[in-house]
């Protein structure tokens, strides 16, 4: 399961937001966020860098996101 919701609001950012970092249609976004789509690795790593969190965190890997830490 991908956090890409969680951290959307946590960064207080709306799909449409997401939606234009990648490039994509706002409805994509809700498909990803509902796990009726999934993003490419390309993807995942375009976002963790844009929204500032570890790619392992952001795909679920882990429960949190070490670079929170450094905040």
């Amino acid at each position: 399961m991908i956090n890409l919701k969680k951290i959307r609001e946590e960064k207080n950012l709306k799909q449409i937001d997401v939606a234009e970092i990648l490039g994509v249609k706002q409805q994509t976004v809700s498909q990803y966020e509902n796990e009726q789509r999934q993003l490419s690795a390309e993807q995942v790593k375009k976002l963790s860098k844009a929204l500032e969190v570890s790619a392992d965190y952001f795909l679920g890997l882990i429960d949190e996101d070490k670079n929170k830490d450094s905040e």
